[in-house]
């Protein structure tokens, strides 16, 4: 039992006093969770076929390793969805729906790329969960600076005609490159704290082998010479996974103390910690990762149990059933004795007697001794069959019972029976699956947190340029609010819902997916009727109705993209009722208009061929005026002599 601790008070605060007190809270967690490990290997064993207890493989099959890989392929069938929610889905609140799409955007976009190791750290950790009974994986911000130099600014003076410094040069970190990766932990690099459920633990570790290069990279080489180094060897029974690596290597481990709120780097042997650090990160929770994935963990101790160790005693018992079926079915030979005085029956079977007649030497005496039945006796084999039938029924209910208590059914493995109805087989798929359930449920949970962690990081470290630029929202319809948004999600991140739905990390049910798009466009298509015989009864509703629409859409996922296309029809209806309008001709008067217009037309047409006949008669009369006075005595020439 280790000594007793009043407070850590007893320690000194020194780096040497606190190497003190973590050698003894991590000598105490190994003590805890000693047990669990042991039983955690025996589950990889029998995973990988590998029990190591018989050299007699006959007869044995892997039923554990068949249910591990059903169970994997139902739980995570693909990379998650992740949905971003404003917790108040008000139609007017713009600026926050255009906040959760951009946070949901770049959570998504993140770990689709193919650098990205969510999807990779999710399968490890569910596969730890369902063998080890603890899936674990931790967020870490990456940042990366580089050193910009600023030139001094100098301008003229105009009284002495000679450049002046206005401001000096300057030497400025400026940040090129954030993210947020994910990394998976081994179940084995995991400890914490004991106590009885996960909002008890007072800190948490996480063990990383680090070679000396990067120990002087992260520590310093004065620290690093201090370190001591390991070196694995292939009979390792910790499974730490370096028993063939040759490099040495430190074992390191990263304390997260949620008590003082820091995080200590400390290494076994060593006289003091390598370094501590103020909480890194200012997460709401304190830790860097989501609440693991668990296995059989109740409220007395927070130490989790293979599923394994519950039916290990009907695996076994399986086991030992089919290797004991294997070695009845290589006794089922034909063998017997024959009387040795006559050797040609021997020839009879060892060189096949097909058409072939074997000479017999003293026929009588042959005959005497009861011919071939009295010289050749074989095995019974009718005991042997009936010993297989029965260890078969044996079998067959050891691995029933098997399916009841670890949930597994035959609906689930596409094992069906002819004679039942469809009822009765959705009947069992329906209680089958409710452990299974709960299985999708908690890596849908698992998962949301991650990305809940991811999120907040995020909020609390990213600049708004970054955010504004992997969301690629300013591309889209509601660019007008990108760096409001933006904004908001670093002022508000609490304000939004990051989940991830159990059917988006489980096979998708395509059928149910197109079945609910196909029922809401039947919906919509009958709803858009309406709307244009509400609008023609209702003058000036066109804009309610269209808020209606985009209240209604705001409860569906991912309807979060259309609202903004909808937001720019409102604004063109509502535009478009701020035009004055024109008031509505009585019929009568436009009938009245378009005889008077006739009337007047008809006048016009007669006053301009009025018109036209008086312009005619007034060029005749000018072009008489002008013969008559070309042609009159005064104006003919003098001729000589006075005559015209």
């Amino acid at each position: 039992m280790p000594e007793p601790v009043d407070s850590r008070a007893q320690f000194e605060d020194s780096p040497r006093g606190w190497a003190e007190r973590w050698t003894m809270e991590i000598t105490a967690a190994r003590r805890e969770v000693e047990k669990w490990h042991g039983q955690a290997t025996k589950a990889v064993a029998c995973y990988l076929g590998d029990k190591g207890d018989s050299d007699i493989d006959r007869g044995r099959f892997n039923l554990y390793h068949a249910n591990i890989t059903t169970l994997q392929a139902l739980l995570y069938g693909k990379t998650p969805t992740t949905d971003v929610a404003r917790r108040f889905a008000d139609s007017e609140d713009d600026v926050g729906r255009v906040a959760a799409e951009s946070l949901e955007r770049l959570l998504n976009t993140d770990i689709e790329r193919d650098s990205d190791t969510f999807a990779q750290s999710m399968q490890l950790a569910l596969e730890d969960r369902l063998i080890a009974a603890l899936g674990e994986i931790r967020m870490r911000y990456v940042v990366e600076f580089e050193t910009q130099e600023t030139p001094a600014k100098t301008q003229l003076d105009p009284m002495t005609g000679q450049e002046v410094e206005v401001a000096p040069a300057f030497t400025q970190e400026v940040k090129t490159f954030e993210d947020v990766e994910t990394d998976y932990c081994h179940w084995r690099d995991v400890l914490w704290s004991p106590a009885k459920n996960y909002g008890e633990l007072r800190w948490k570790a996480y063990r990383a082998y680090m070679a000396k290069e990067a120990l002087v990279e992260r520590f310093g080489e004065t620290i690093a010479d201090l370190v001591p180094m390991k070196g694995r060897k292939r009979d390792d029974t910790q499974g730490t996974g370096n028993e063939a690596d040759p490099w040495q290597r430190a074992e390191v481990w990263e304390i997260w103390s949620k008590e003082d709120k820091k995080v200590y780097w400390w290494v076994e042997g060593c006289d003091s910690i390598l370094d501590m650090k103020d909480d890194p990160y200012g997460l709401d929770a304190f830790w860097p990762g989501p609440p693991p994935m668990i296995a059989n963990c109740t409220t007395s101790r927070y130490v989790p149990k293979p599923d394994y160790e519950i039916s290990r005693v009907l695996y076994n018992q399986i086991d030992t059933l089919g290797e004991r079926i294997g070695l009845l079915e290589e006794a089922i030979r034909v063998t017997g004795v024959y009387d040795k005085a006559s050797s040609e029956i021997s020839g009879m079977l060892t060189k096949g007697g097909g058409n072939k007649l074997y000479p017999v030497d003293n026929w009588a005496a042959f005959a005497e001794k009861g011919g071939l039945k009295g010289q050749v006796d074989f095995m019974p084999l009718d005991q042997i069959v009936a010993a297989i039938d029965k260890l078969s029924q044996r079998l067959d209910g050891k691995i029933q019972l098997l399916y009841q208590i670890s949930g597994m059914s035959d609906i689930m493995r596409g094992a069906t029976n002819p004679n039942e109805t469809l009822g009765a087989q959705q009947l069992k798929a329906k209680f089958a699956s409710v452990r299974v359930q709960r299985l999708q449920d908690d890596v849908a949970r698992f998962a949301s947190d991650a990305q809940r962690v991811r999120a907040e990081i995020i909020s609390k470290h990213f600049d708004v340029e970054t955010i504004v630029e992997r969301s690629n929202i300013i591309y889209t319809a509601d660019k007008a609010y990108a760096l409001d948004a933006a904004r908001l999600i670093k002022d508000q991140f609490f304000a939004y819902r990051v989940s991830v739905k159990p059917d988006s990390v489980s096979l998708t049910d395509f059928v149910a997916l197109k079945q609910e798009r196909t029922e809401f466009l039947g919906a919509l298509s009958t709803f858009l009727p309406s709307l244009m015989q509400a609008t023609q009864a209702i003058p000036g509703s066109m804009p309610m109705f269209w808020e209606i629409l985009k209240w209604v859409m705001a409860g569906f996922r991912g309807s979060s993209q259309i609202e903004g296309v909808l937001d720019q029809a409102i604004a063109g209806a509502k535009k478009a009722l701020e035009q004055p309008k024109q008031p509505r001709p009585d019929p009568r008067m436009q009938v009245e208009k378009m005889k008077l217009d006739g009337g007047m037309a008809k006048t016009k047409l007669q006053i301009q061929g009025d018109l036209a006949i008086e312009d005619k008669k007034t060029e005749g009369k000018i072009m008489e005026q002008e013969a008559q006075a070309a042609f009159s005595p005064a104006a003919l020439p003098v001729m000589p002599g006075g005559m015209p």
